[in-house]
C-alpha cells in the first residue's frame, strides 16, 4: 500500500502517465498482464472504481496545484 501524493511525486513531470483501474480478488495484475509496469494499492478498503479514479485526480490536481 502506497500513499498516492508520495507516488505522484516520485513520477516523471515531462511524460504520459497512465493508470489502469480494476479489481483483484486475488493474485497479481503485473504479472498476469504484459503490459503493466508496477502494482499500487492506494486503499486498505474495497473502493468503487469511481472513487478510486478521484482519489488519484484529487492528488495530481493538488500536486499540480490545480484550482
Amino acid at each position: 500500500m502506497v500513499k498516492m501524493t508520495k507516488f505522484a511525486e516520485r513520477l516523471p513531470r515531462n511524460g504520459p502517465i497512465a493508470f489502469v483501474v480494476g479489481a483483484v480478488s486475488k493474485g497479481n495484475p503485473v504479472l498476469e498482464c504484459d503490459y503493466l509496469d508496477d502494482s499500487i494499492c492506494i486503499s486498505k478498503y474495497a473502493l468503487s472504481a469511481s472513487c478510486c479514479l478521484s482519489k488519484i485526480i484529487n492528488t495530481f490536481e493538488e500536486l499540480w496545484e490545480i484550482e
